[in-house]
Order: C-alpha cells, then structure tokens, then sequence
C-alpha cells in the first residue's frame, strides 16, 4: 500500500463515515433525538455568527469563565449546554457523529444533507489507522509510525458518550500520544474510545 499522506484521499485506508448531522439554533441547551439505537461518538462547532464566520469546538466539559459548549450524546439523544457567559445568547451549532468501534449496524445516509459533494478531491481527507476503546489506566496502542498523529477521543460514562477536552489530556487523566503509542493515562475509571489517524497532529 501506498503511503497515506501522499494522498487526498487514498481507497487503500479507511476513512470515518459520518452518521449522524444536525444543525440549528438555541439558547442555554438543546436536546435532539438522534434515532440510531446506539450511542454516537459525536463532535461539531458552535459559533454565535449565522454565518460560522468563526467557529468553536463543542466540547466534553464546560468552561465556565468563557462562553462554550458542552455536547454529550446517550442512547437517544444528543444534548448541547451553553456555559460562561451565555447570558440567553443565541449560539449556532452544527453536530457530526461516528460509529463506536465496538457499534456495527446498518444506518441511514447523511448524503442528503451535503450542500455539493460526498467526496470532493478539492480537499485532504483524515485517513483513519485504527479505532478502538480503552477499558482502564495503563492500556496502550503501538501505532509506530515515528512522528505524532491526529487522535481524537471521547469518554463514555453512565450518562453518555461526551467528547474529550484537551484539557483532560494535559492533566494525564485521559490519552497521551507519543511518537509510536496511544496511552490510556492514570486515573481513567471509565471507557475512552479513541480513533487514531495517519495524518500528524
């Protein structure tokens, strides 16, 4: 196989399919059913422009000195909450999910909702390495390919699936990523699904 990042698209590797998208508005939090009988890995952006001239991630937690987003999905919803200074502010979001690794069901395509392409070579596409889930502290995964990759994460506990905020992977409660490893850091009591990518951080 031919090296990945030689490629805006290379058919050799596997890419993430996105199975779940939802934009609208709301003020202080927002709950919407997703209607796949599992729980998505979801992640997005928020924004207070119409236009998302400028966007935020929508993350795992809430920083409560400035306005941001928490997104959290269980079995049948997904549910947004404003937090800082929100102040009744009208915020903009556009949602995306993915299939957990441990999930393999038939679901309905999103195709419809693409404004032009489903693949558009115009633009570089993440090409997925391997997907999986983190039971407890001290687990690893060799990915070996001597530089840092892209790795994105999400906590799973009794109440949903939330994202992981960078801030849970400086403290060292959730992963760290080395240069041939992905690692479950100490104090993890609860499943990381983590998908790792062939493109660098």
């Amino acid at each position: 196989m031919a090296n990945p990042n030689d490629f805006l698209l290379n058919t050799d590797y596997e890419m993430d399919k996105i199975i779940l998208f939802n934009q609208g508005e709301f003020t202080n939090t927002i709950q919407f059913s997703h209607k796949l009988g599992f729980t998505p890995l979801i992640f997005g952006v928020w924004s207070t422009d119409a236009d998302f001239y400028s966007v935020n991630p929508i993350n795992g937690e809430i920083d409560n000195s400035v306005l941001s987003v928490r997104g959290i999905a269980n079995a049948s919803n997904v549910t947004l909450t404003a937090g800082g200074n929100s102040n009744n502010r009208l915020l903009r979001y556009r949602v995306y999910g993915l299939m957990p690794s441990n999930i393999n069901k038939a679901v309905q395509p999103t195709a419809r909702f693409a404004r032009k392409f489903a693949f558009n070579t115009d633009y570089n596409y993440c090409k997925l390495m391997r997907a999986g889930i983190f039971t407890h502290s001290g687990e690893e995964f060799h990915h070996n390919l001597s530089y840092i990759p892209q790795v994105i994460a999400w906590s799973e506990t009794s109440n949903g699936i939330r994202p992981l905020t960078q801030a849970n992977e400086q403290t060292g409660t959730g992963l760290r990523v080395t240069g041939n490893r992905l690692i479950c850091g100490s104090g993890v009591t609860n499943n990381i699904h983590w998908r790792i990518y062939y493109d660098e951080a």
